[in-house]
């Protein structure tokens, strides 16, 4: 997140113009075997080279033996026919515009992601990964675990890796429909944290569950900084310490008397439990692109997360919904060492994705027909609707205060308008454009005293290999 008050216009780069002309080579390749085939690297007699589709990087690799390179999908190192590396980098550049421009307004460039990573497996019982995040001096490493599947309906997963809550947060950052994440997501769903997780599915994977505890890194939140006091792995603490959470899906409608569309309703469910440290650590609110609208105010106790959320996902369309609320206690917060009524955060979001060049949006992301070989690639439009409320859980009767310390606090609500268009030219590139609209309650905690509805345009060019 940028900083407050960082306004800066950062061009593109030469090299990144040259790592897109590169990259568009690599895409054509990638869809005819023939141009895979002849680039013969490295060039060592024993390693081949193949460009036999891959369509999923956790599917197992190509069937040809020894050691060889794949590079259908992205760069694969096979060892064996169970057992492989994938390389991965993930880019992602933004540009932005605002109206009317707030007080602290984010950068209008920025490199929003810069990731590179290898992931794979070690016969068909372990998965790893590890990820590092460049340019982040703080949280630097983002997935760094290990996975045993000695059953697909039970999984062992351990290191430091996303706590299983909300469908959006536990969606990767390049395969979001919108540029930014919801708000209430950002807000109340944990992220990355370190501990241990028991995942599997069953019944004919029409059930997927997850359960873990963590460190709780994740709520080591500094007032000050506001960046994990502890970042990186750090071990499990006291139970205080620690971050209960479970995530549970369903697919009730998958059974072959239901129409095909509809057997793909999928709904989920999840809830977290933690402990918030004596302070103003209370959860804050925050718009689109980080500016405060509701302060931290006056804290201690239990932290309690929950949500509940369903998709929908039939050939070109995708319908998403989820709710989240959390509830952080005030134990012995009042002015009179007495307890207050619990800081509570609560958020919803609509959204919808079309694709308009008939691919399923499955497919989406490896478009009919690439910009290379004669097409448009593919394009979807999108649109959401967010809302996101914080105050106090109960008023007491009391009247509405700005005190951190005071009985009902006086709250503040933001509404989120999103429109957007998604052009995938080829199967490496993501170009993004969203306008949104967003709206606040009380005038008086803006981005702009007095005004109350802002516009941001954001450009993103991403690029997946």
């Amino acid at each position: 997140m940028p900083q407050p008050g960082a306004h800066r216009a950062t061009p593109m780069r030469p090299e990144l113009i040259a790592l897109v002309v590169a990259a568009c080579q690599l895409g054509a390749a990638g869809t005819s075997p023939g141009l895979a085939q002849s680039a013969q690297w490295p060039p060592t007699p024993f390693i081949q080279v193949t460009g036999q589709s891959t369509p999923d990087p956790k599917d197992e690799p190509t069937t040809a033996r020894g050691v060889h390179w794949d590079f259908s999908n992205h760069p694969r190192l096979v060892l064996s026919d169970e057992t492989f590396i994938d390389f991965r980098l993930k880019l992602q550049w933004d540009y932005r515009t605002f109206s009317p421009l707030p007080d602290d307004p984010a950068d209008d460039t920025e490199w929003s992601l810069r990731r590179v990573g290898v992931e794979g497996q070690v016969t068909r019982y372990v998965e790893f990964e590890a990820s590092f995040e460049i340019d982040d001096p703080d949280e630097p490493w983002r997935a760094v675990y290990v996975n045993a599947r000695p059953f697909a309906a039970l999984q062992v997963q351990g290191g430091h890796f996303k706590v299983p809550f909300s469908r959006e947060r536990l969606t990767g950052p390049t395969n979001l429909d919108f540029t930014q994440r919801a708000v209430g997501v950002r807000l109340i769903a944990p992220g990355y944290d370190t501990g241990l997780m028991v995942h599997g599915r069953v019944w004919n994977r029409r059930v997927r569950y997850a359960a873990g505890v963590f460190g709780g890194a994740a709520d080591e939140i500094d007032s000050e900084t506001d960046v994990p006091s502890l970042p990186g792995v750090r071990p499990l603490q006291t139970y205080d310490d620690q971050l209960w959470a479970w995530r549970v899906t369903l697919r009730p409608l998958d059974w072959k008397a239901v129409p095909a569309w509809l057997r793909r309703v999928e709904v989920g469910a999840n809830a977290a439990y933690s402990h918030v440290d004596e302070g103003r650590y209370g959860w804050r609110g925050r718009a689109v692109f980080g500016q405060e609208f509701f302060p931290a105010v006056y804290v201690n106790g239990k932290r309690t997360r929950y949500g509940a959320d369903a998709e929908l996902e039939a050939g070109p369309v995708a319908l998403r919904w989820e709710y989240l609320r959390g509830l952080d206690e005030r134990l012995g917060q009042g002015v009179a060492d007495d307890d207050l009524p619990e800081l509570d955060v609560g958020s919803w979001f609509v959204a919808g994705a079309v694709v308009v060049t008939g691919e399923r949006k499955a497919d989406v992301e490896r478009p009919r027909r690439p910009l290379l070989r004669g097409g448009v690639g593919a394009i979807e439009a999108v649109a959401r609707v967010e809302h996101l409320t914080i105050g106090s859980r109960e008023t007491l009767g009391e009247p509405a205060s700005y005190s951190p310390r005071s009985v009902n606090l006086a709250g503040n609500r933001d509404t989120i308008w999103t429109v957007g268009v998604n052009w995938y030219p080829d199967r490496l590139f993501k170009v993004q454009v969203d306008a949104i609209r967003e709206r606040f309650e009380d005038r008086t905690r803006t981005l702009l005293g007095g005004q109350d509805t802002f516009w941001s345009y954001v450009v993103r060019v991403q690029f997946v290999l």
